[in-house]
């Protein structure tokens, strides 16, 4: 089977036109400012994570002057102002190594195409904690779903607690003939909220630290 996959490359989305609720763009934009931490954008095939995540890059970038380098798979848009790494696994080059290769650069920002497995969940993890702001995309149908996927990797509820910023899930509606996202946002007192819920006895103990050699 072949899967082709069309992107306008003339058409990339600000920050600003995304969101059906202006509001949604100012909380999208307070993560962006933090300074170091985890950005998880989540949804299902489909939902928009990609125009999300480039519209983030090009505030970062534009509005806010950060040096930035992804990890991708594949490149979905060629950005000539920032560096941008392909994964290719027949050649080694995995997220996981390639996120130990951008941290030799120290960006600002790291953009990391997909966190699919644990060991560039414990990677992508490792570079917030060592003071880069780190976005990512997780399949995860909402906000909740998006912690359990992580914690499901294996990373500990303590290193999630230290680490994350926040968790935009979305889905894509139909508005006056063009499409704009609906976000599900769990940032500052809503994410404290959210580890105030899970279960400690159902959790990994381990820390990120006691696992990664």
């Amino acid at each position: 089977s072949l899967v082709l996959r069309l992107i306008n490359h003339h058409h990339k989305k600000k920050l600003d036109e995304i969101s059906h609720f202006p509001q949604t763009t100012d909380i999208l934009k307070d993560m962006a400012r933090m300074p170091a931490g985890l950005i998880l954008i989540s949804g299902p095939t489909g939902s928009g994570k990609t125009t999300t995540t480039y519209a983030l890059i090009d505030y970062l970038k534009d509005e806010l002057g950060k040096s930035i380098v992804t990890i991708e798979d594949p490149v979905e848009y060629q950005q000539p102002d920032i560096v941008q790494m392909q994964v290719n696994e027949s050649l080694g080059m995995t997220y996981d190594v390639g996120i130990k290769e951008i941290l030799r650069h120290d960006p600002d920002v790291i953009v990391i195409g997909e966190i699919r497995d644990v060991k560039t969940a414990r990677q992508a993890l490792r570079a917030a904690f060592t003071g880069h702001l780190v976005i990512s995309t997780v399949h995860a149908k909402n906000v909740r779903g998006t912690l359990n996927r992580l914690i499901d990797l294996g990373i500990s509820t303590q290193d999630l607690e230290q680490a994350l910023v926040g968790i935009a899930n979305q889905r894509l509606i139909e508005n006056r003939a063009e499409r704009k996202a609906m976000f599900e946002l769990c940032f500052g007192e809503q994410l404290d909220h959210l580890f105030s819920q899970l279960s400690p006895a159902s959790l990994p103990y381990h820390t990120l630290d006691e696992e990664l050699v």
